[in-house]
């Protein structure tokens, strides 16, 4: 099957009409995706993962001129706790068998690739094939 990861969940009913993924399949609370004609597509709902704050790495929340600059160890890390039912169904949906394909159908530029990237490498797919015709 292919998961295709959109950004906003207007755009994933409308990839999930057209490519006939009609059932909805629901995970924690009200987060859903779509499942059907060997697709499931989901929305991101915008940024889930970040590269965190000072304090994530261990800096003071405020900048204190003796820790300055800083050079963290960058991390993929979620954010928003809210969004954290829709990150379990992404990574759920990630880790079944039958998911071979990874499509990215997040909006067109930086912000959507970024947004797929942090999704993709914070759930470690390696063995999946990507939207971009890419193995990792």
């Amino acid at each position: 099957m292919k998961l295709i990861i959109s950004e906003k969940p207007s755009t994933a009913q409308t990839i999930a009409h057209v490519v006939g993924a009609r059932e909805k399949i629901y995970g924690e609370g009200k987060e859903f995706c779509y499942k059907g004609n060997d697709y499931y597509v989901v929305n991101a709902r915008g940024h889930l993962y970040g590269m965190g704050l000072p304090q994530d790495y261990g800096y003071s929340k405020s900048y204190v001129l003796d820790e300055l600059p800083i050079f963290p160890e960058f991390r993929i890390l979620p954010e928003n706790e809210n969004n954290e039912a829709l990150r379990s169904l992404i990574s759920h949906l990630l880790s079944l068998d039958e998911v071979d394909e990874v499509i990215c159908a997040t909006d067109a530029g930086r912000e959507g690739e970024l947004i797929f990237r942090h999704i993709y490498n914070a759930n470690n797919c390696k063995n999946l094939s990507s939207g971009y015709g890419q193995t990792q």
